[in-house]
């Protein structure tokens, strides 16, 4: 288990503020040989906070375009 407060700072911090006001395609390198599209988001979304957990396993990052539009990945081991 995550503390939330935790899991929130971690997010916040490693996602939130990178993307925050960003061109993705421009201001994030990793992105730059790919498209940002959601697709690509969620595995830099993955590799941007699964460094910081420590005690638990990140099992999915979930990025909801609308309400019936969404991406998931589960990481590079189920590809």
């Amino acid at each position: 288990m995550v503390d939330l407060q935790i899991l929130n700072k971690v997010v916040k911090s490693n996602v939130v503020n990178v993307l925050d006001h960003s061109q993705i395609e421009k201001d994030i390198e990793w992105f730059n040989s790919k498209q940002p599209s959601s697709e690509e988001l969620v595995v830099w979304i993955w590799n941007q906070i699964v460094k910081d957990f420590k005690e638990a396993k990140l099992h999915r990052i979930r990025l909801v375009e609308t309400f019936t539009i969404h991406t998931d990945y589960y990481g590079p081991d189920h590809s």
